[in-house]
């Protein structure tokens, strides 16, 4: 099966927009102590009706993950982690860095811009 790949402004539009709504509840803990209003624009901000947004990445992002960690990381590990074939054969290949991930950028923190 194949899947459509996330990109990097796909996981940018991600992150802002739940930065964007984790601002919005703030501390609240109850659902009916959050403006509606404000929720309601931010989601009108950030989906996409008239471009690239939430609506178009969000599949792409959730899926993509959830198929790399199905196939591709340790499921007894508690951070990401390589699966042991996996990283068995990268050092077997010479690649740096096997125990880290970064993205194309050189960072594994996400950046919110």
């Amino acid at each position: 099966m194949k899947i459509a790949r996330a990109t990097f402004d796909d996981m940018q539009r991600m992150f802002a927009f739940f930065n964007d709504l984790e601002e919005a509840f703030g501390d609240v803990r109850f659902v009916p102590a959050v403006d509606r209003e404000a929720i309601g624009e931010i989601v009108t901000k950030h989906w996409g009706t008239d471009g690239p947004g939430v609506r178009t990445s969000w599949s792409r992002v959730l899926y993509g993950m959830d198929t790399l960690l199905r196939n591709c990381t340790d499921p007894d590990a508690d951070t990401l982690e390589w699966r042991r074939d996996i990283r068995d054969w990268l050092e077997s290949k010479g690649a740096e860095d096997v125990e880290g991930a970064t993205d194309q950028h050189g960072s594994s923190t996400p950046t919110t811009e």
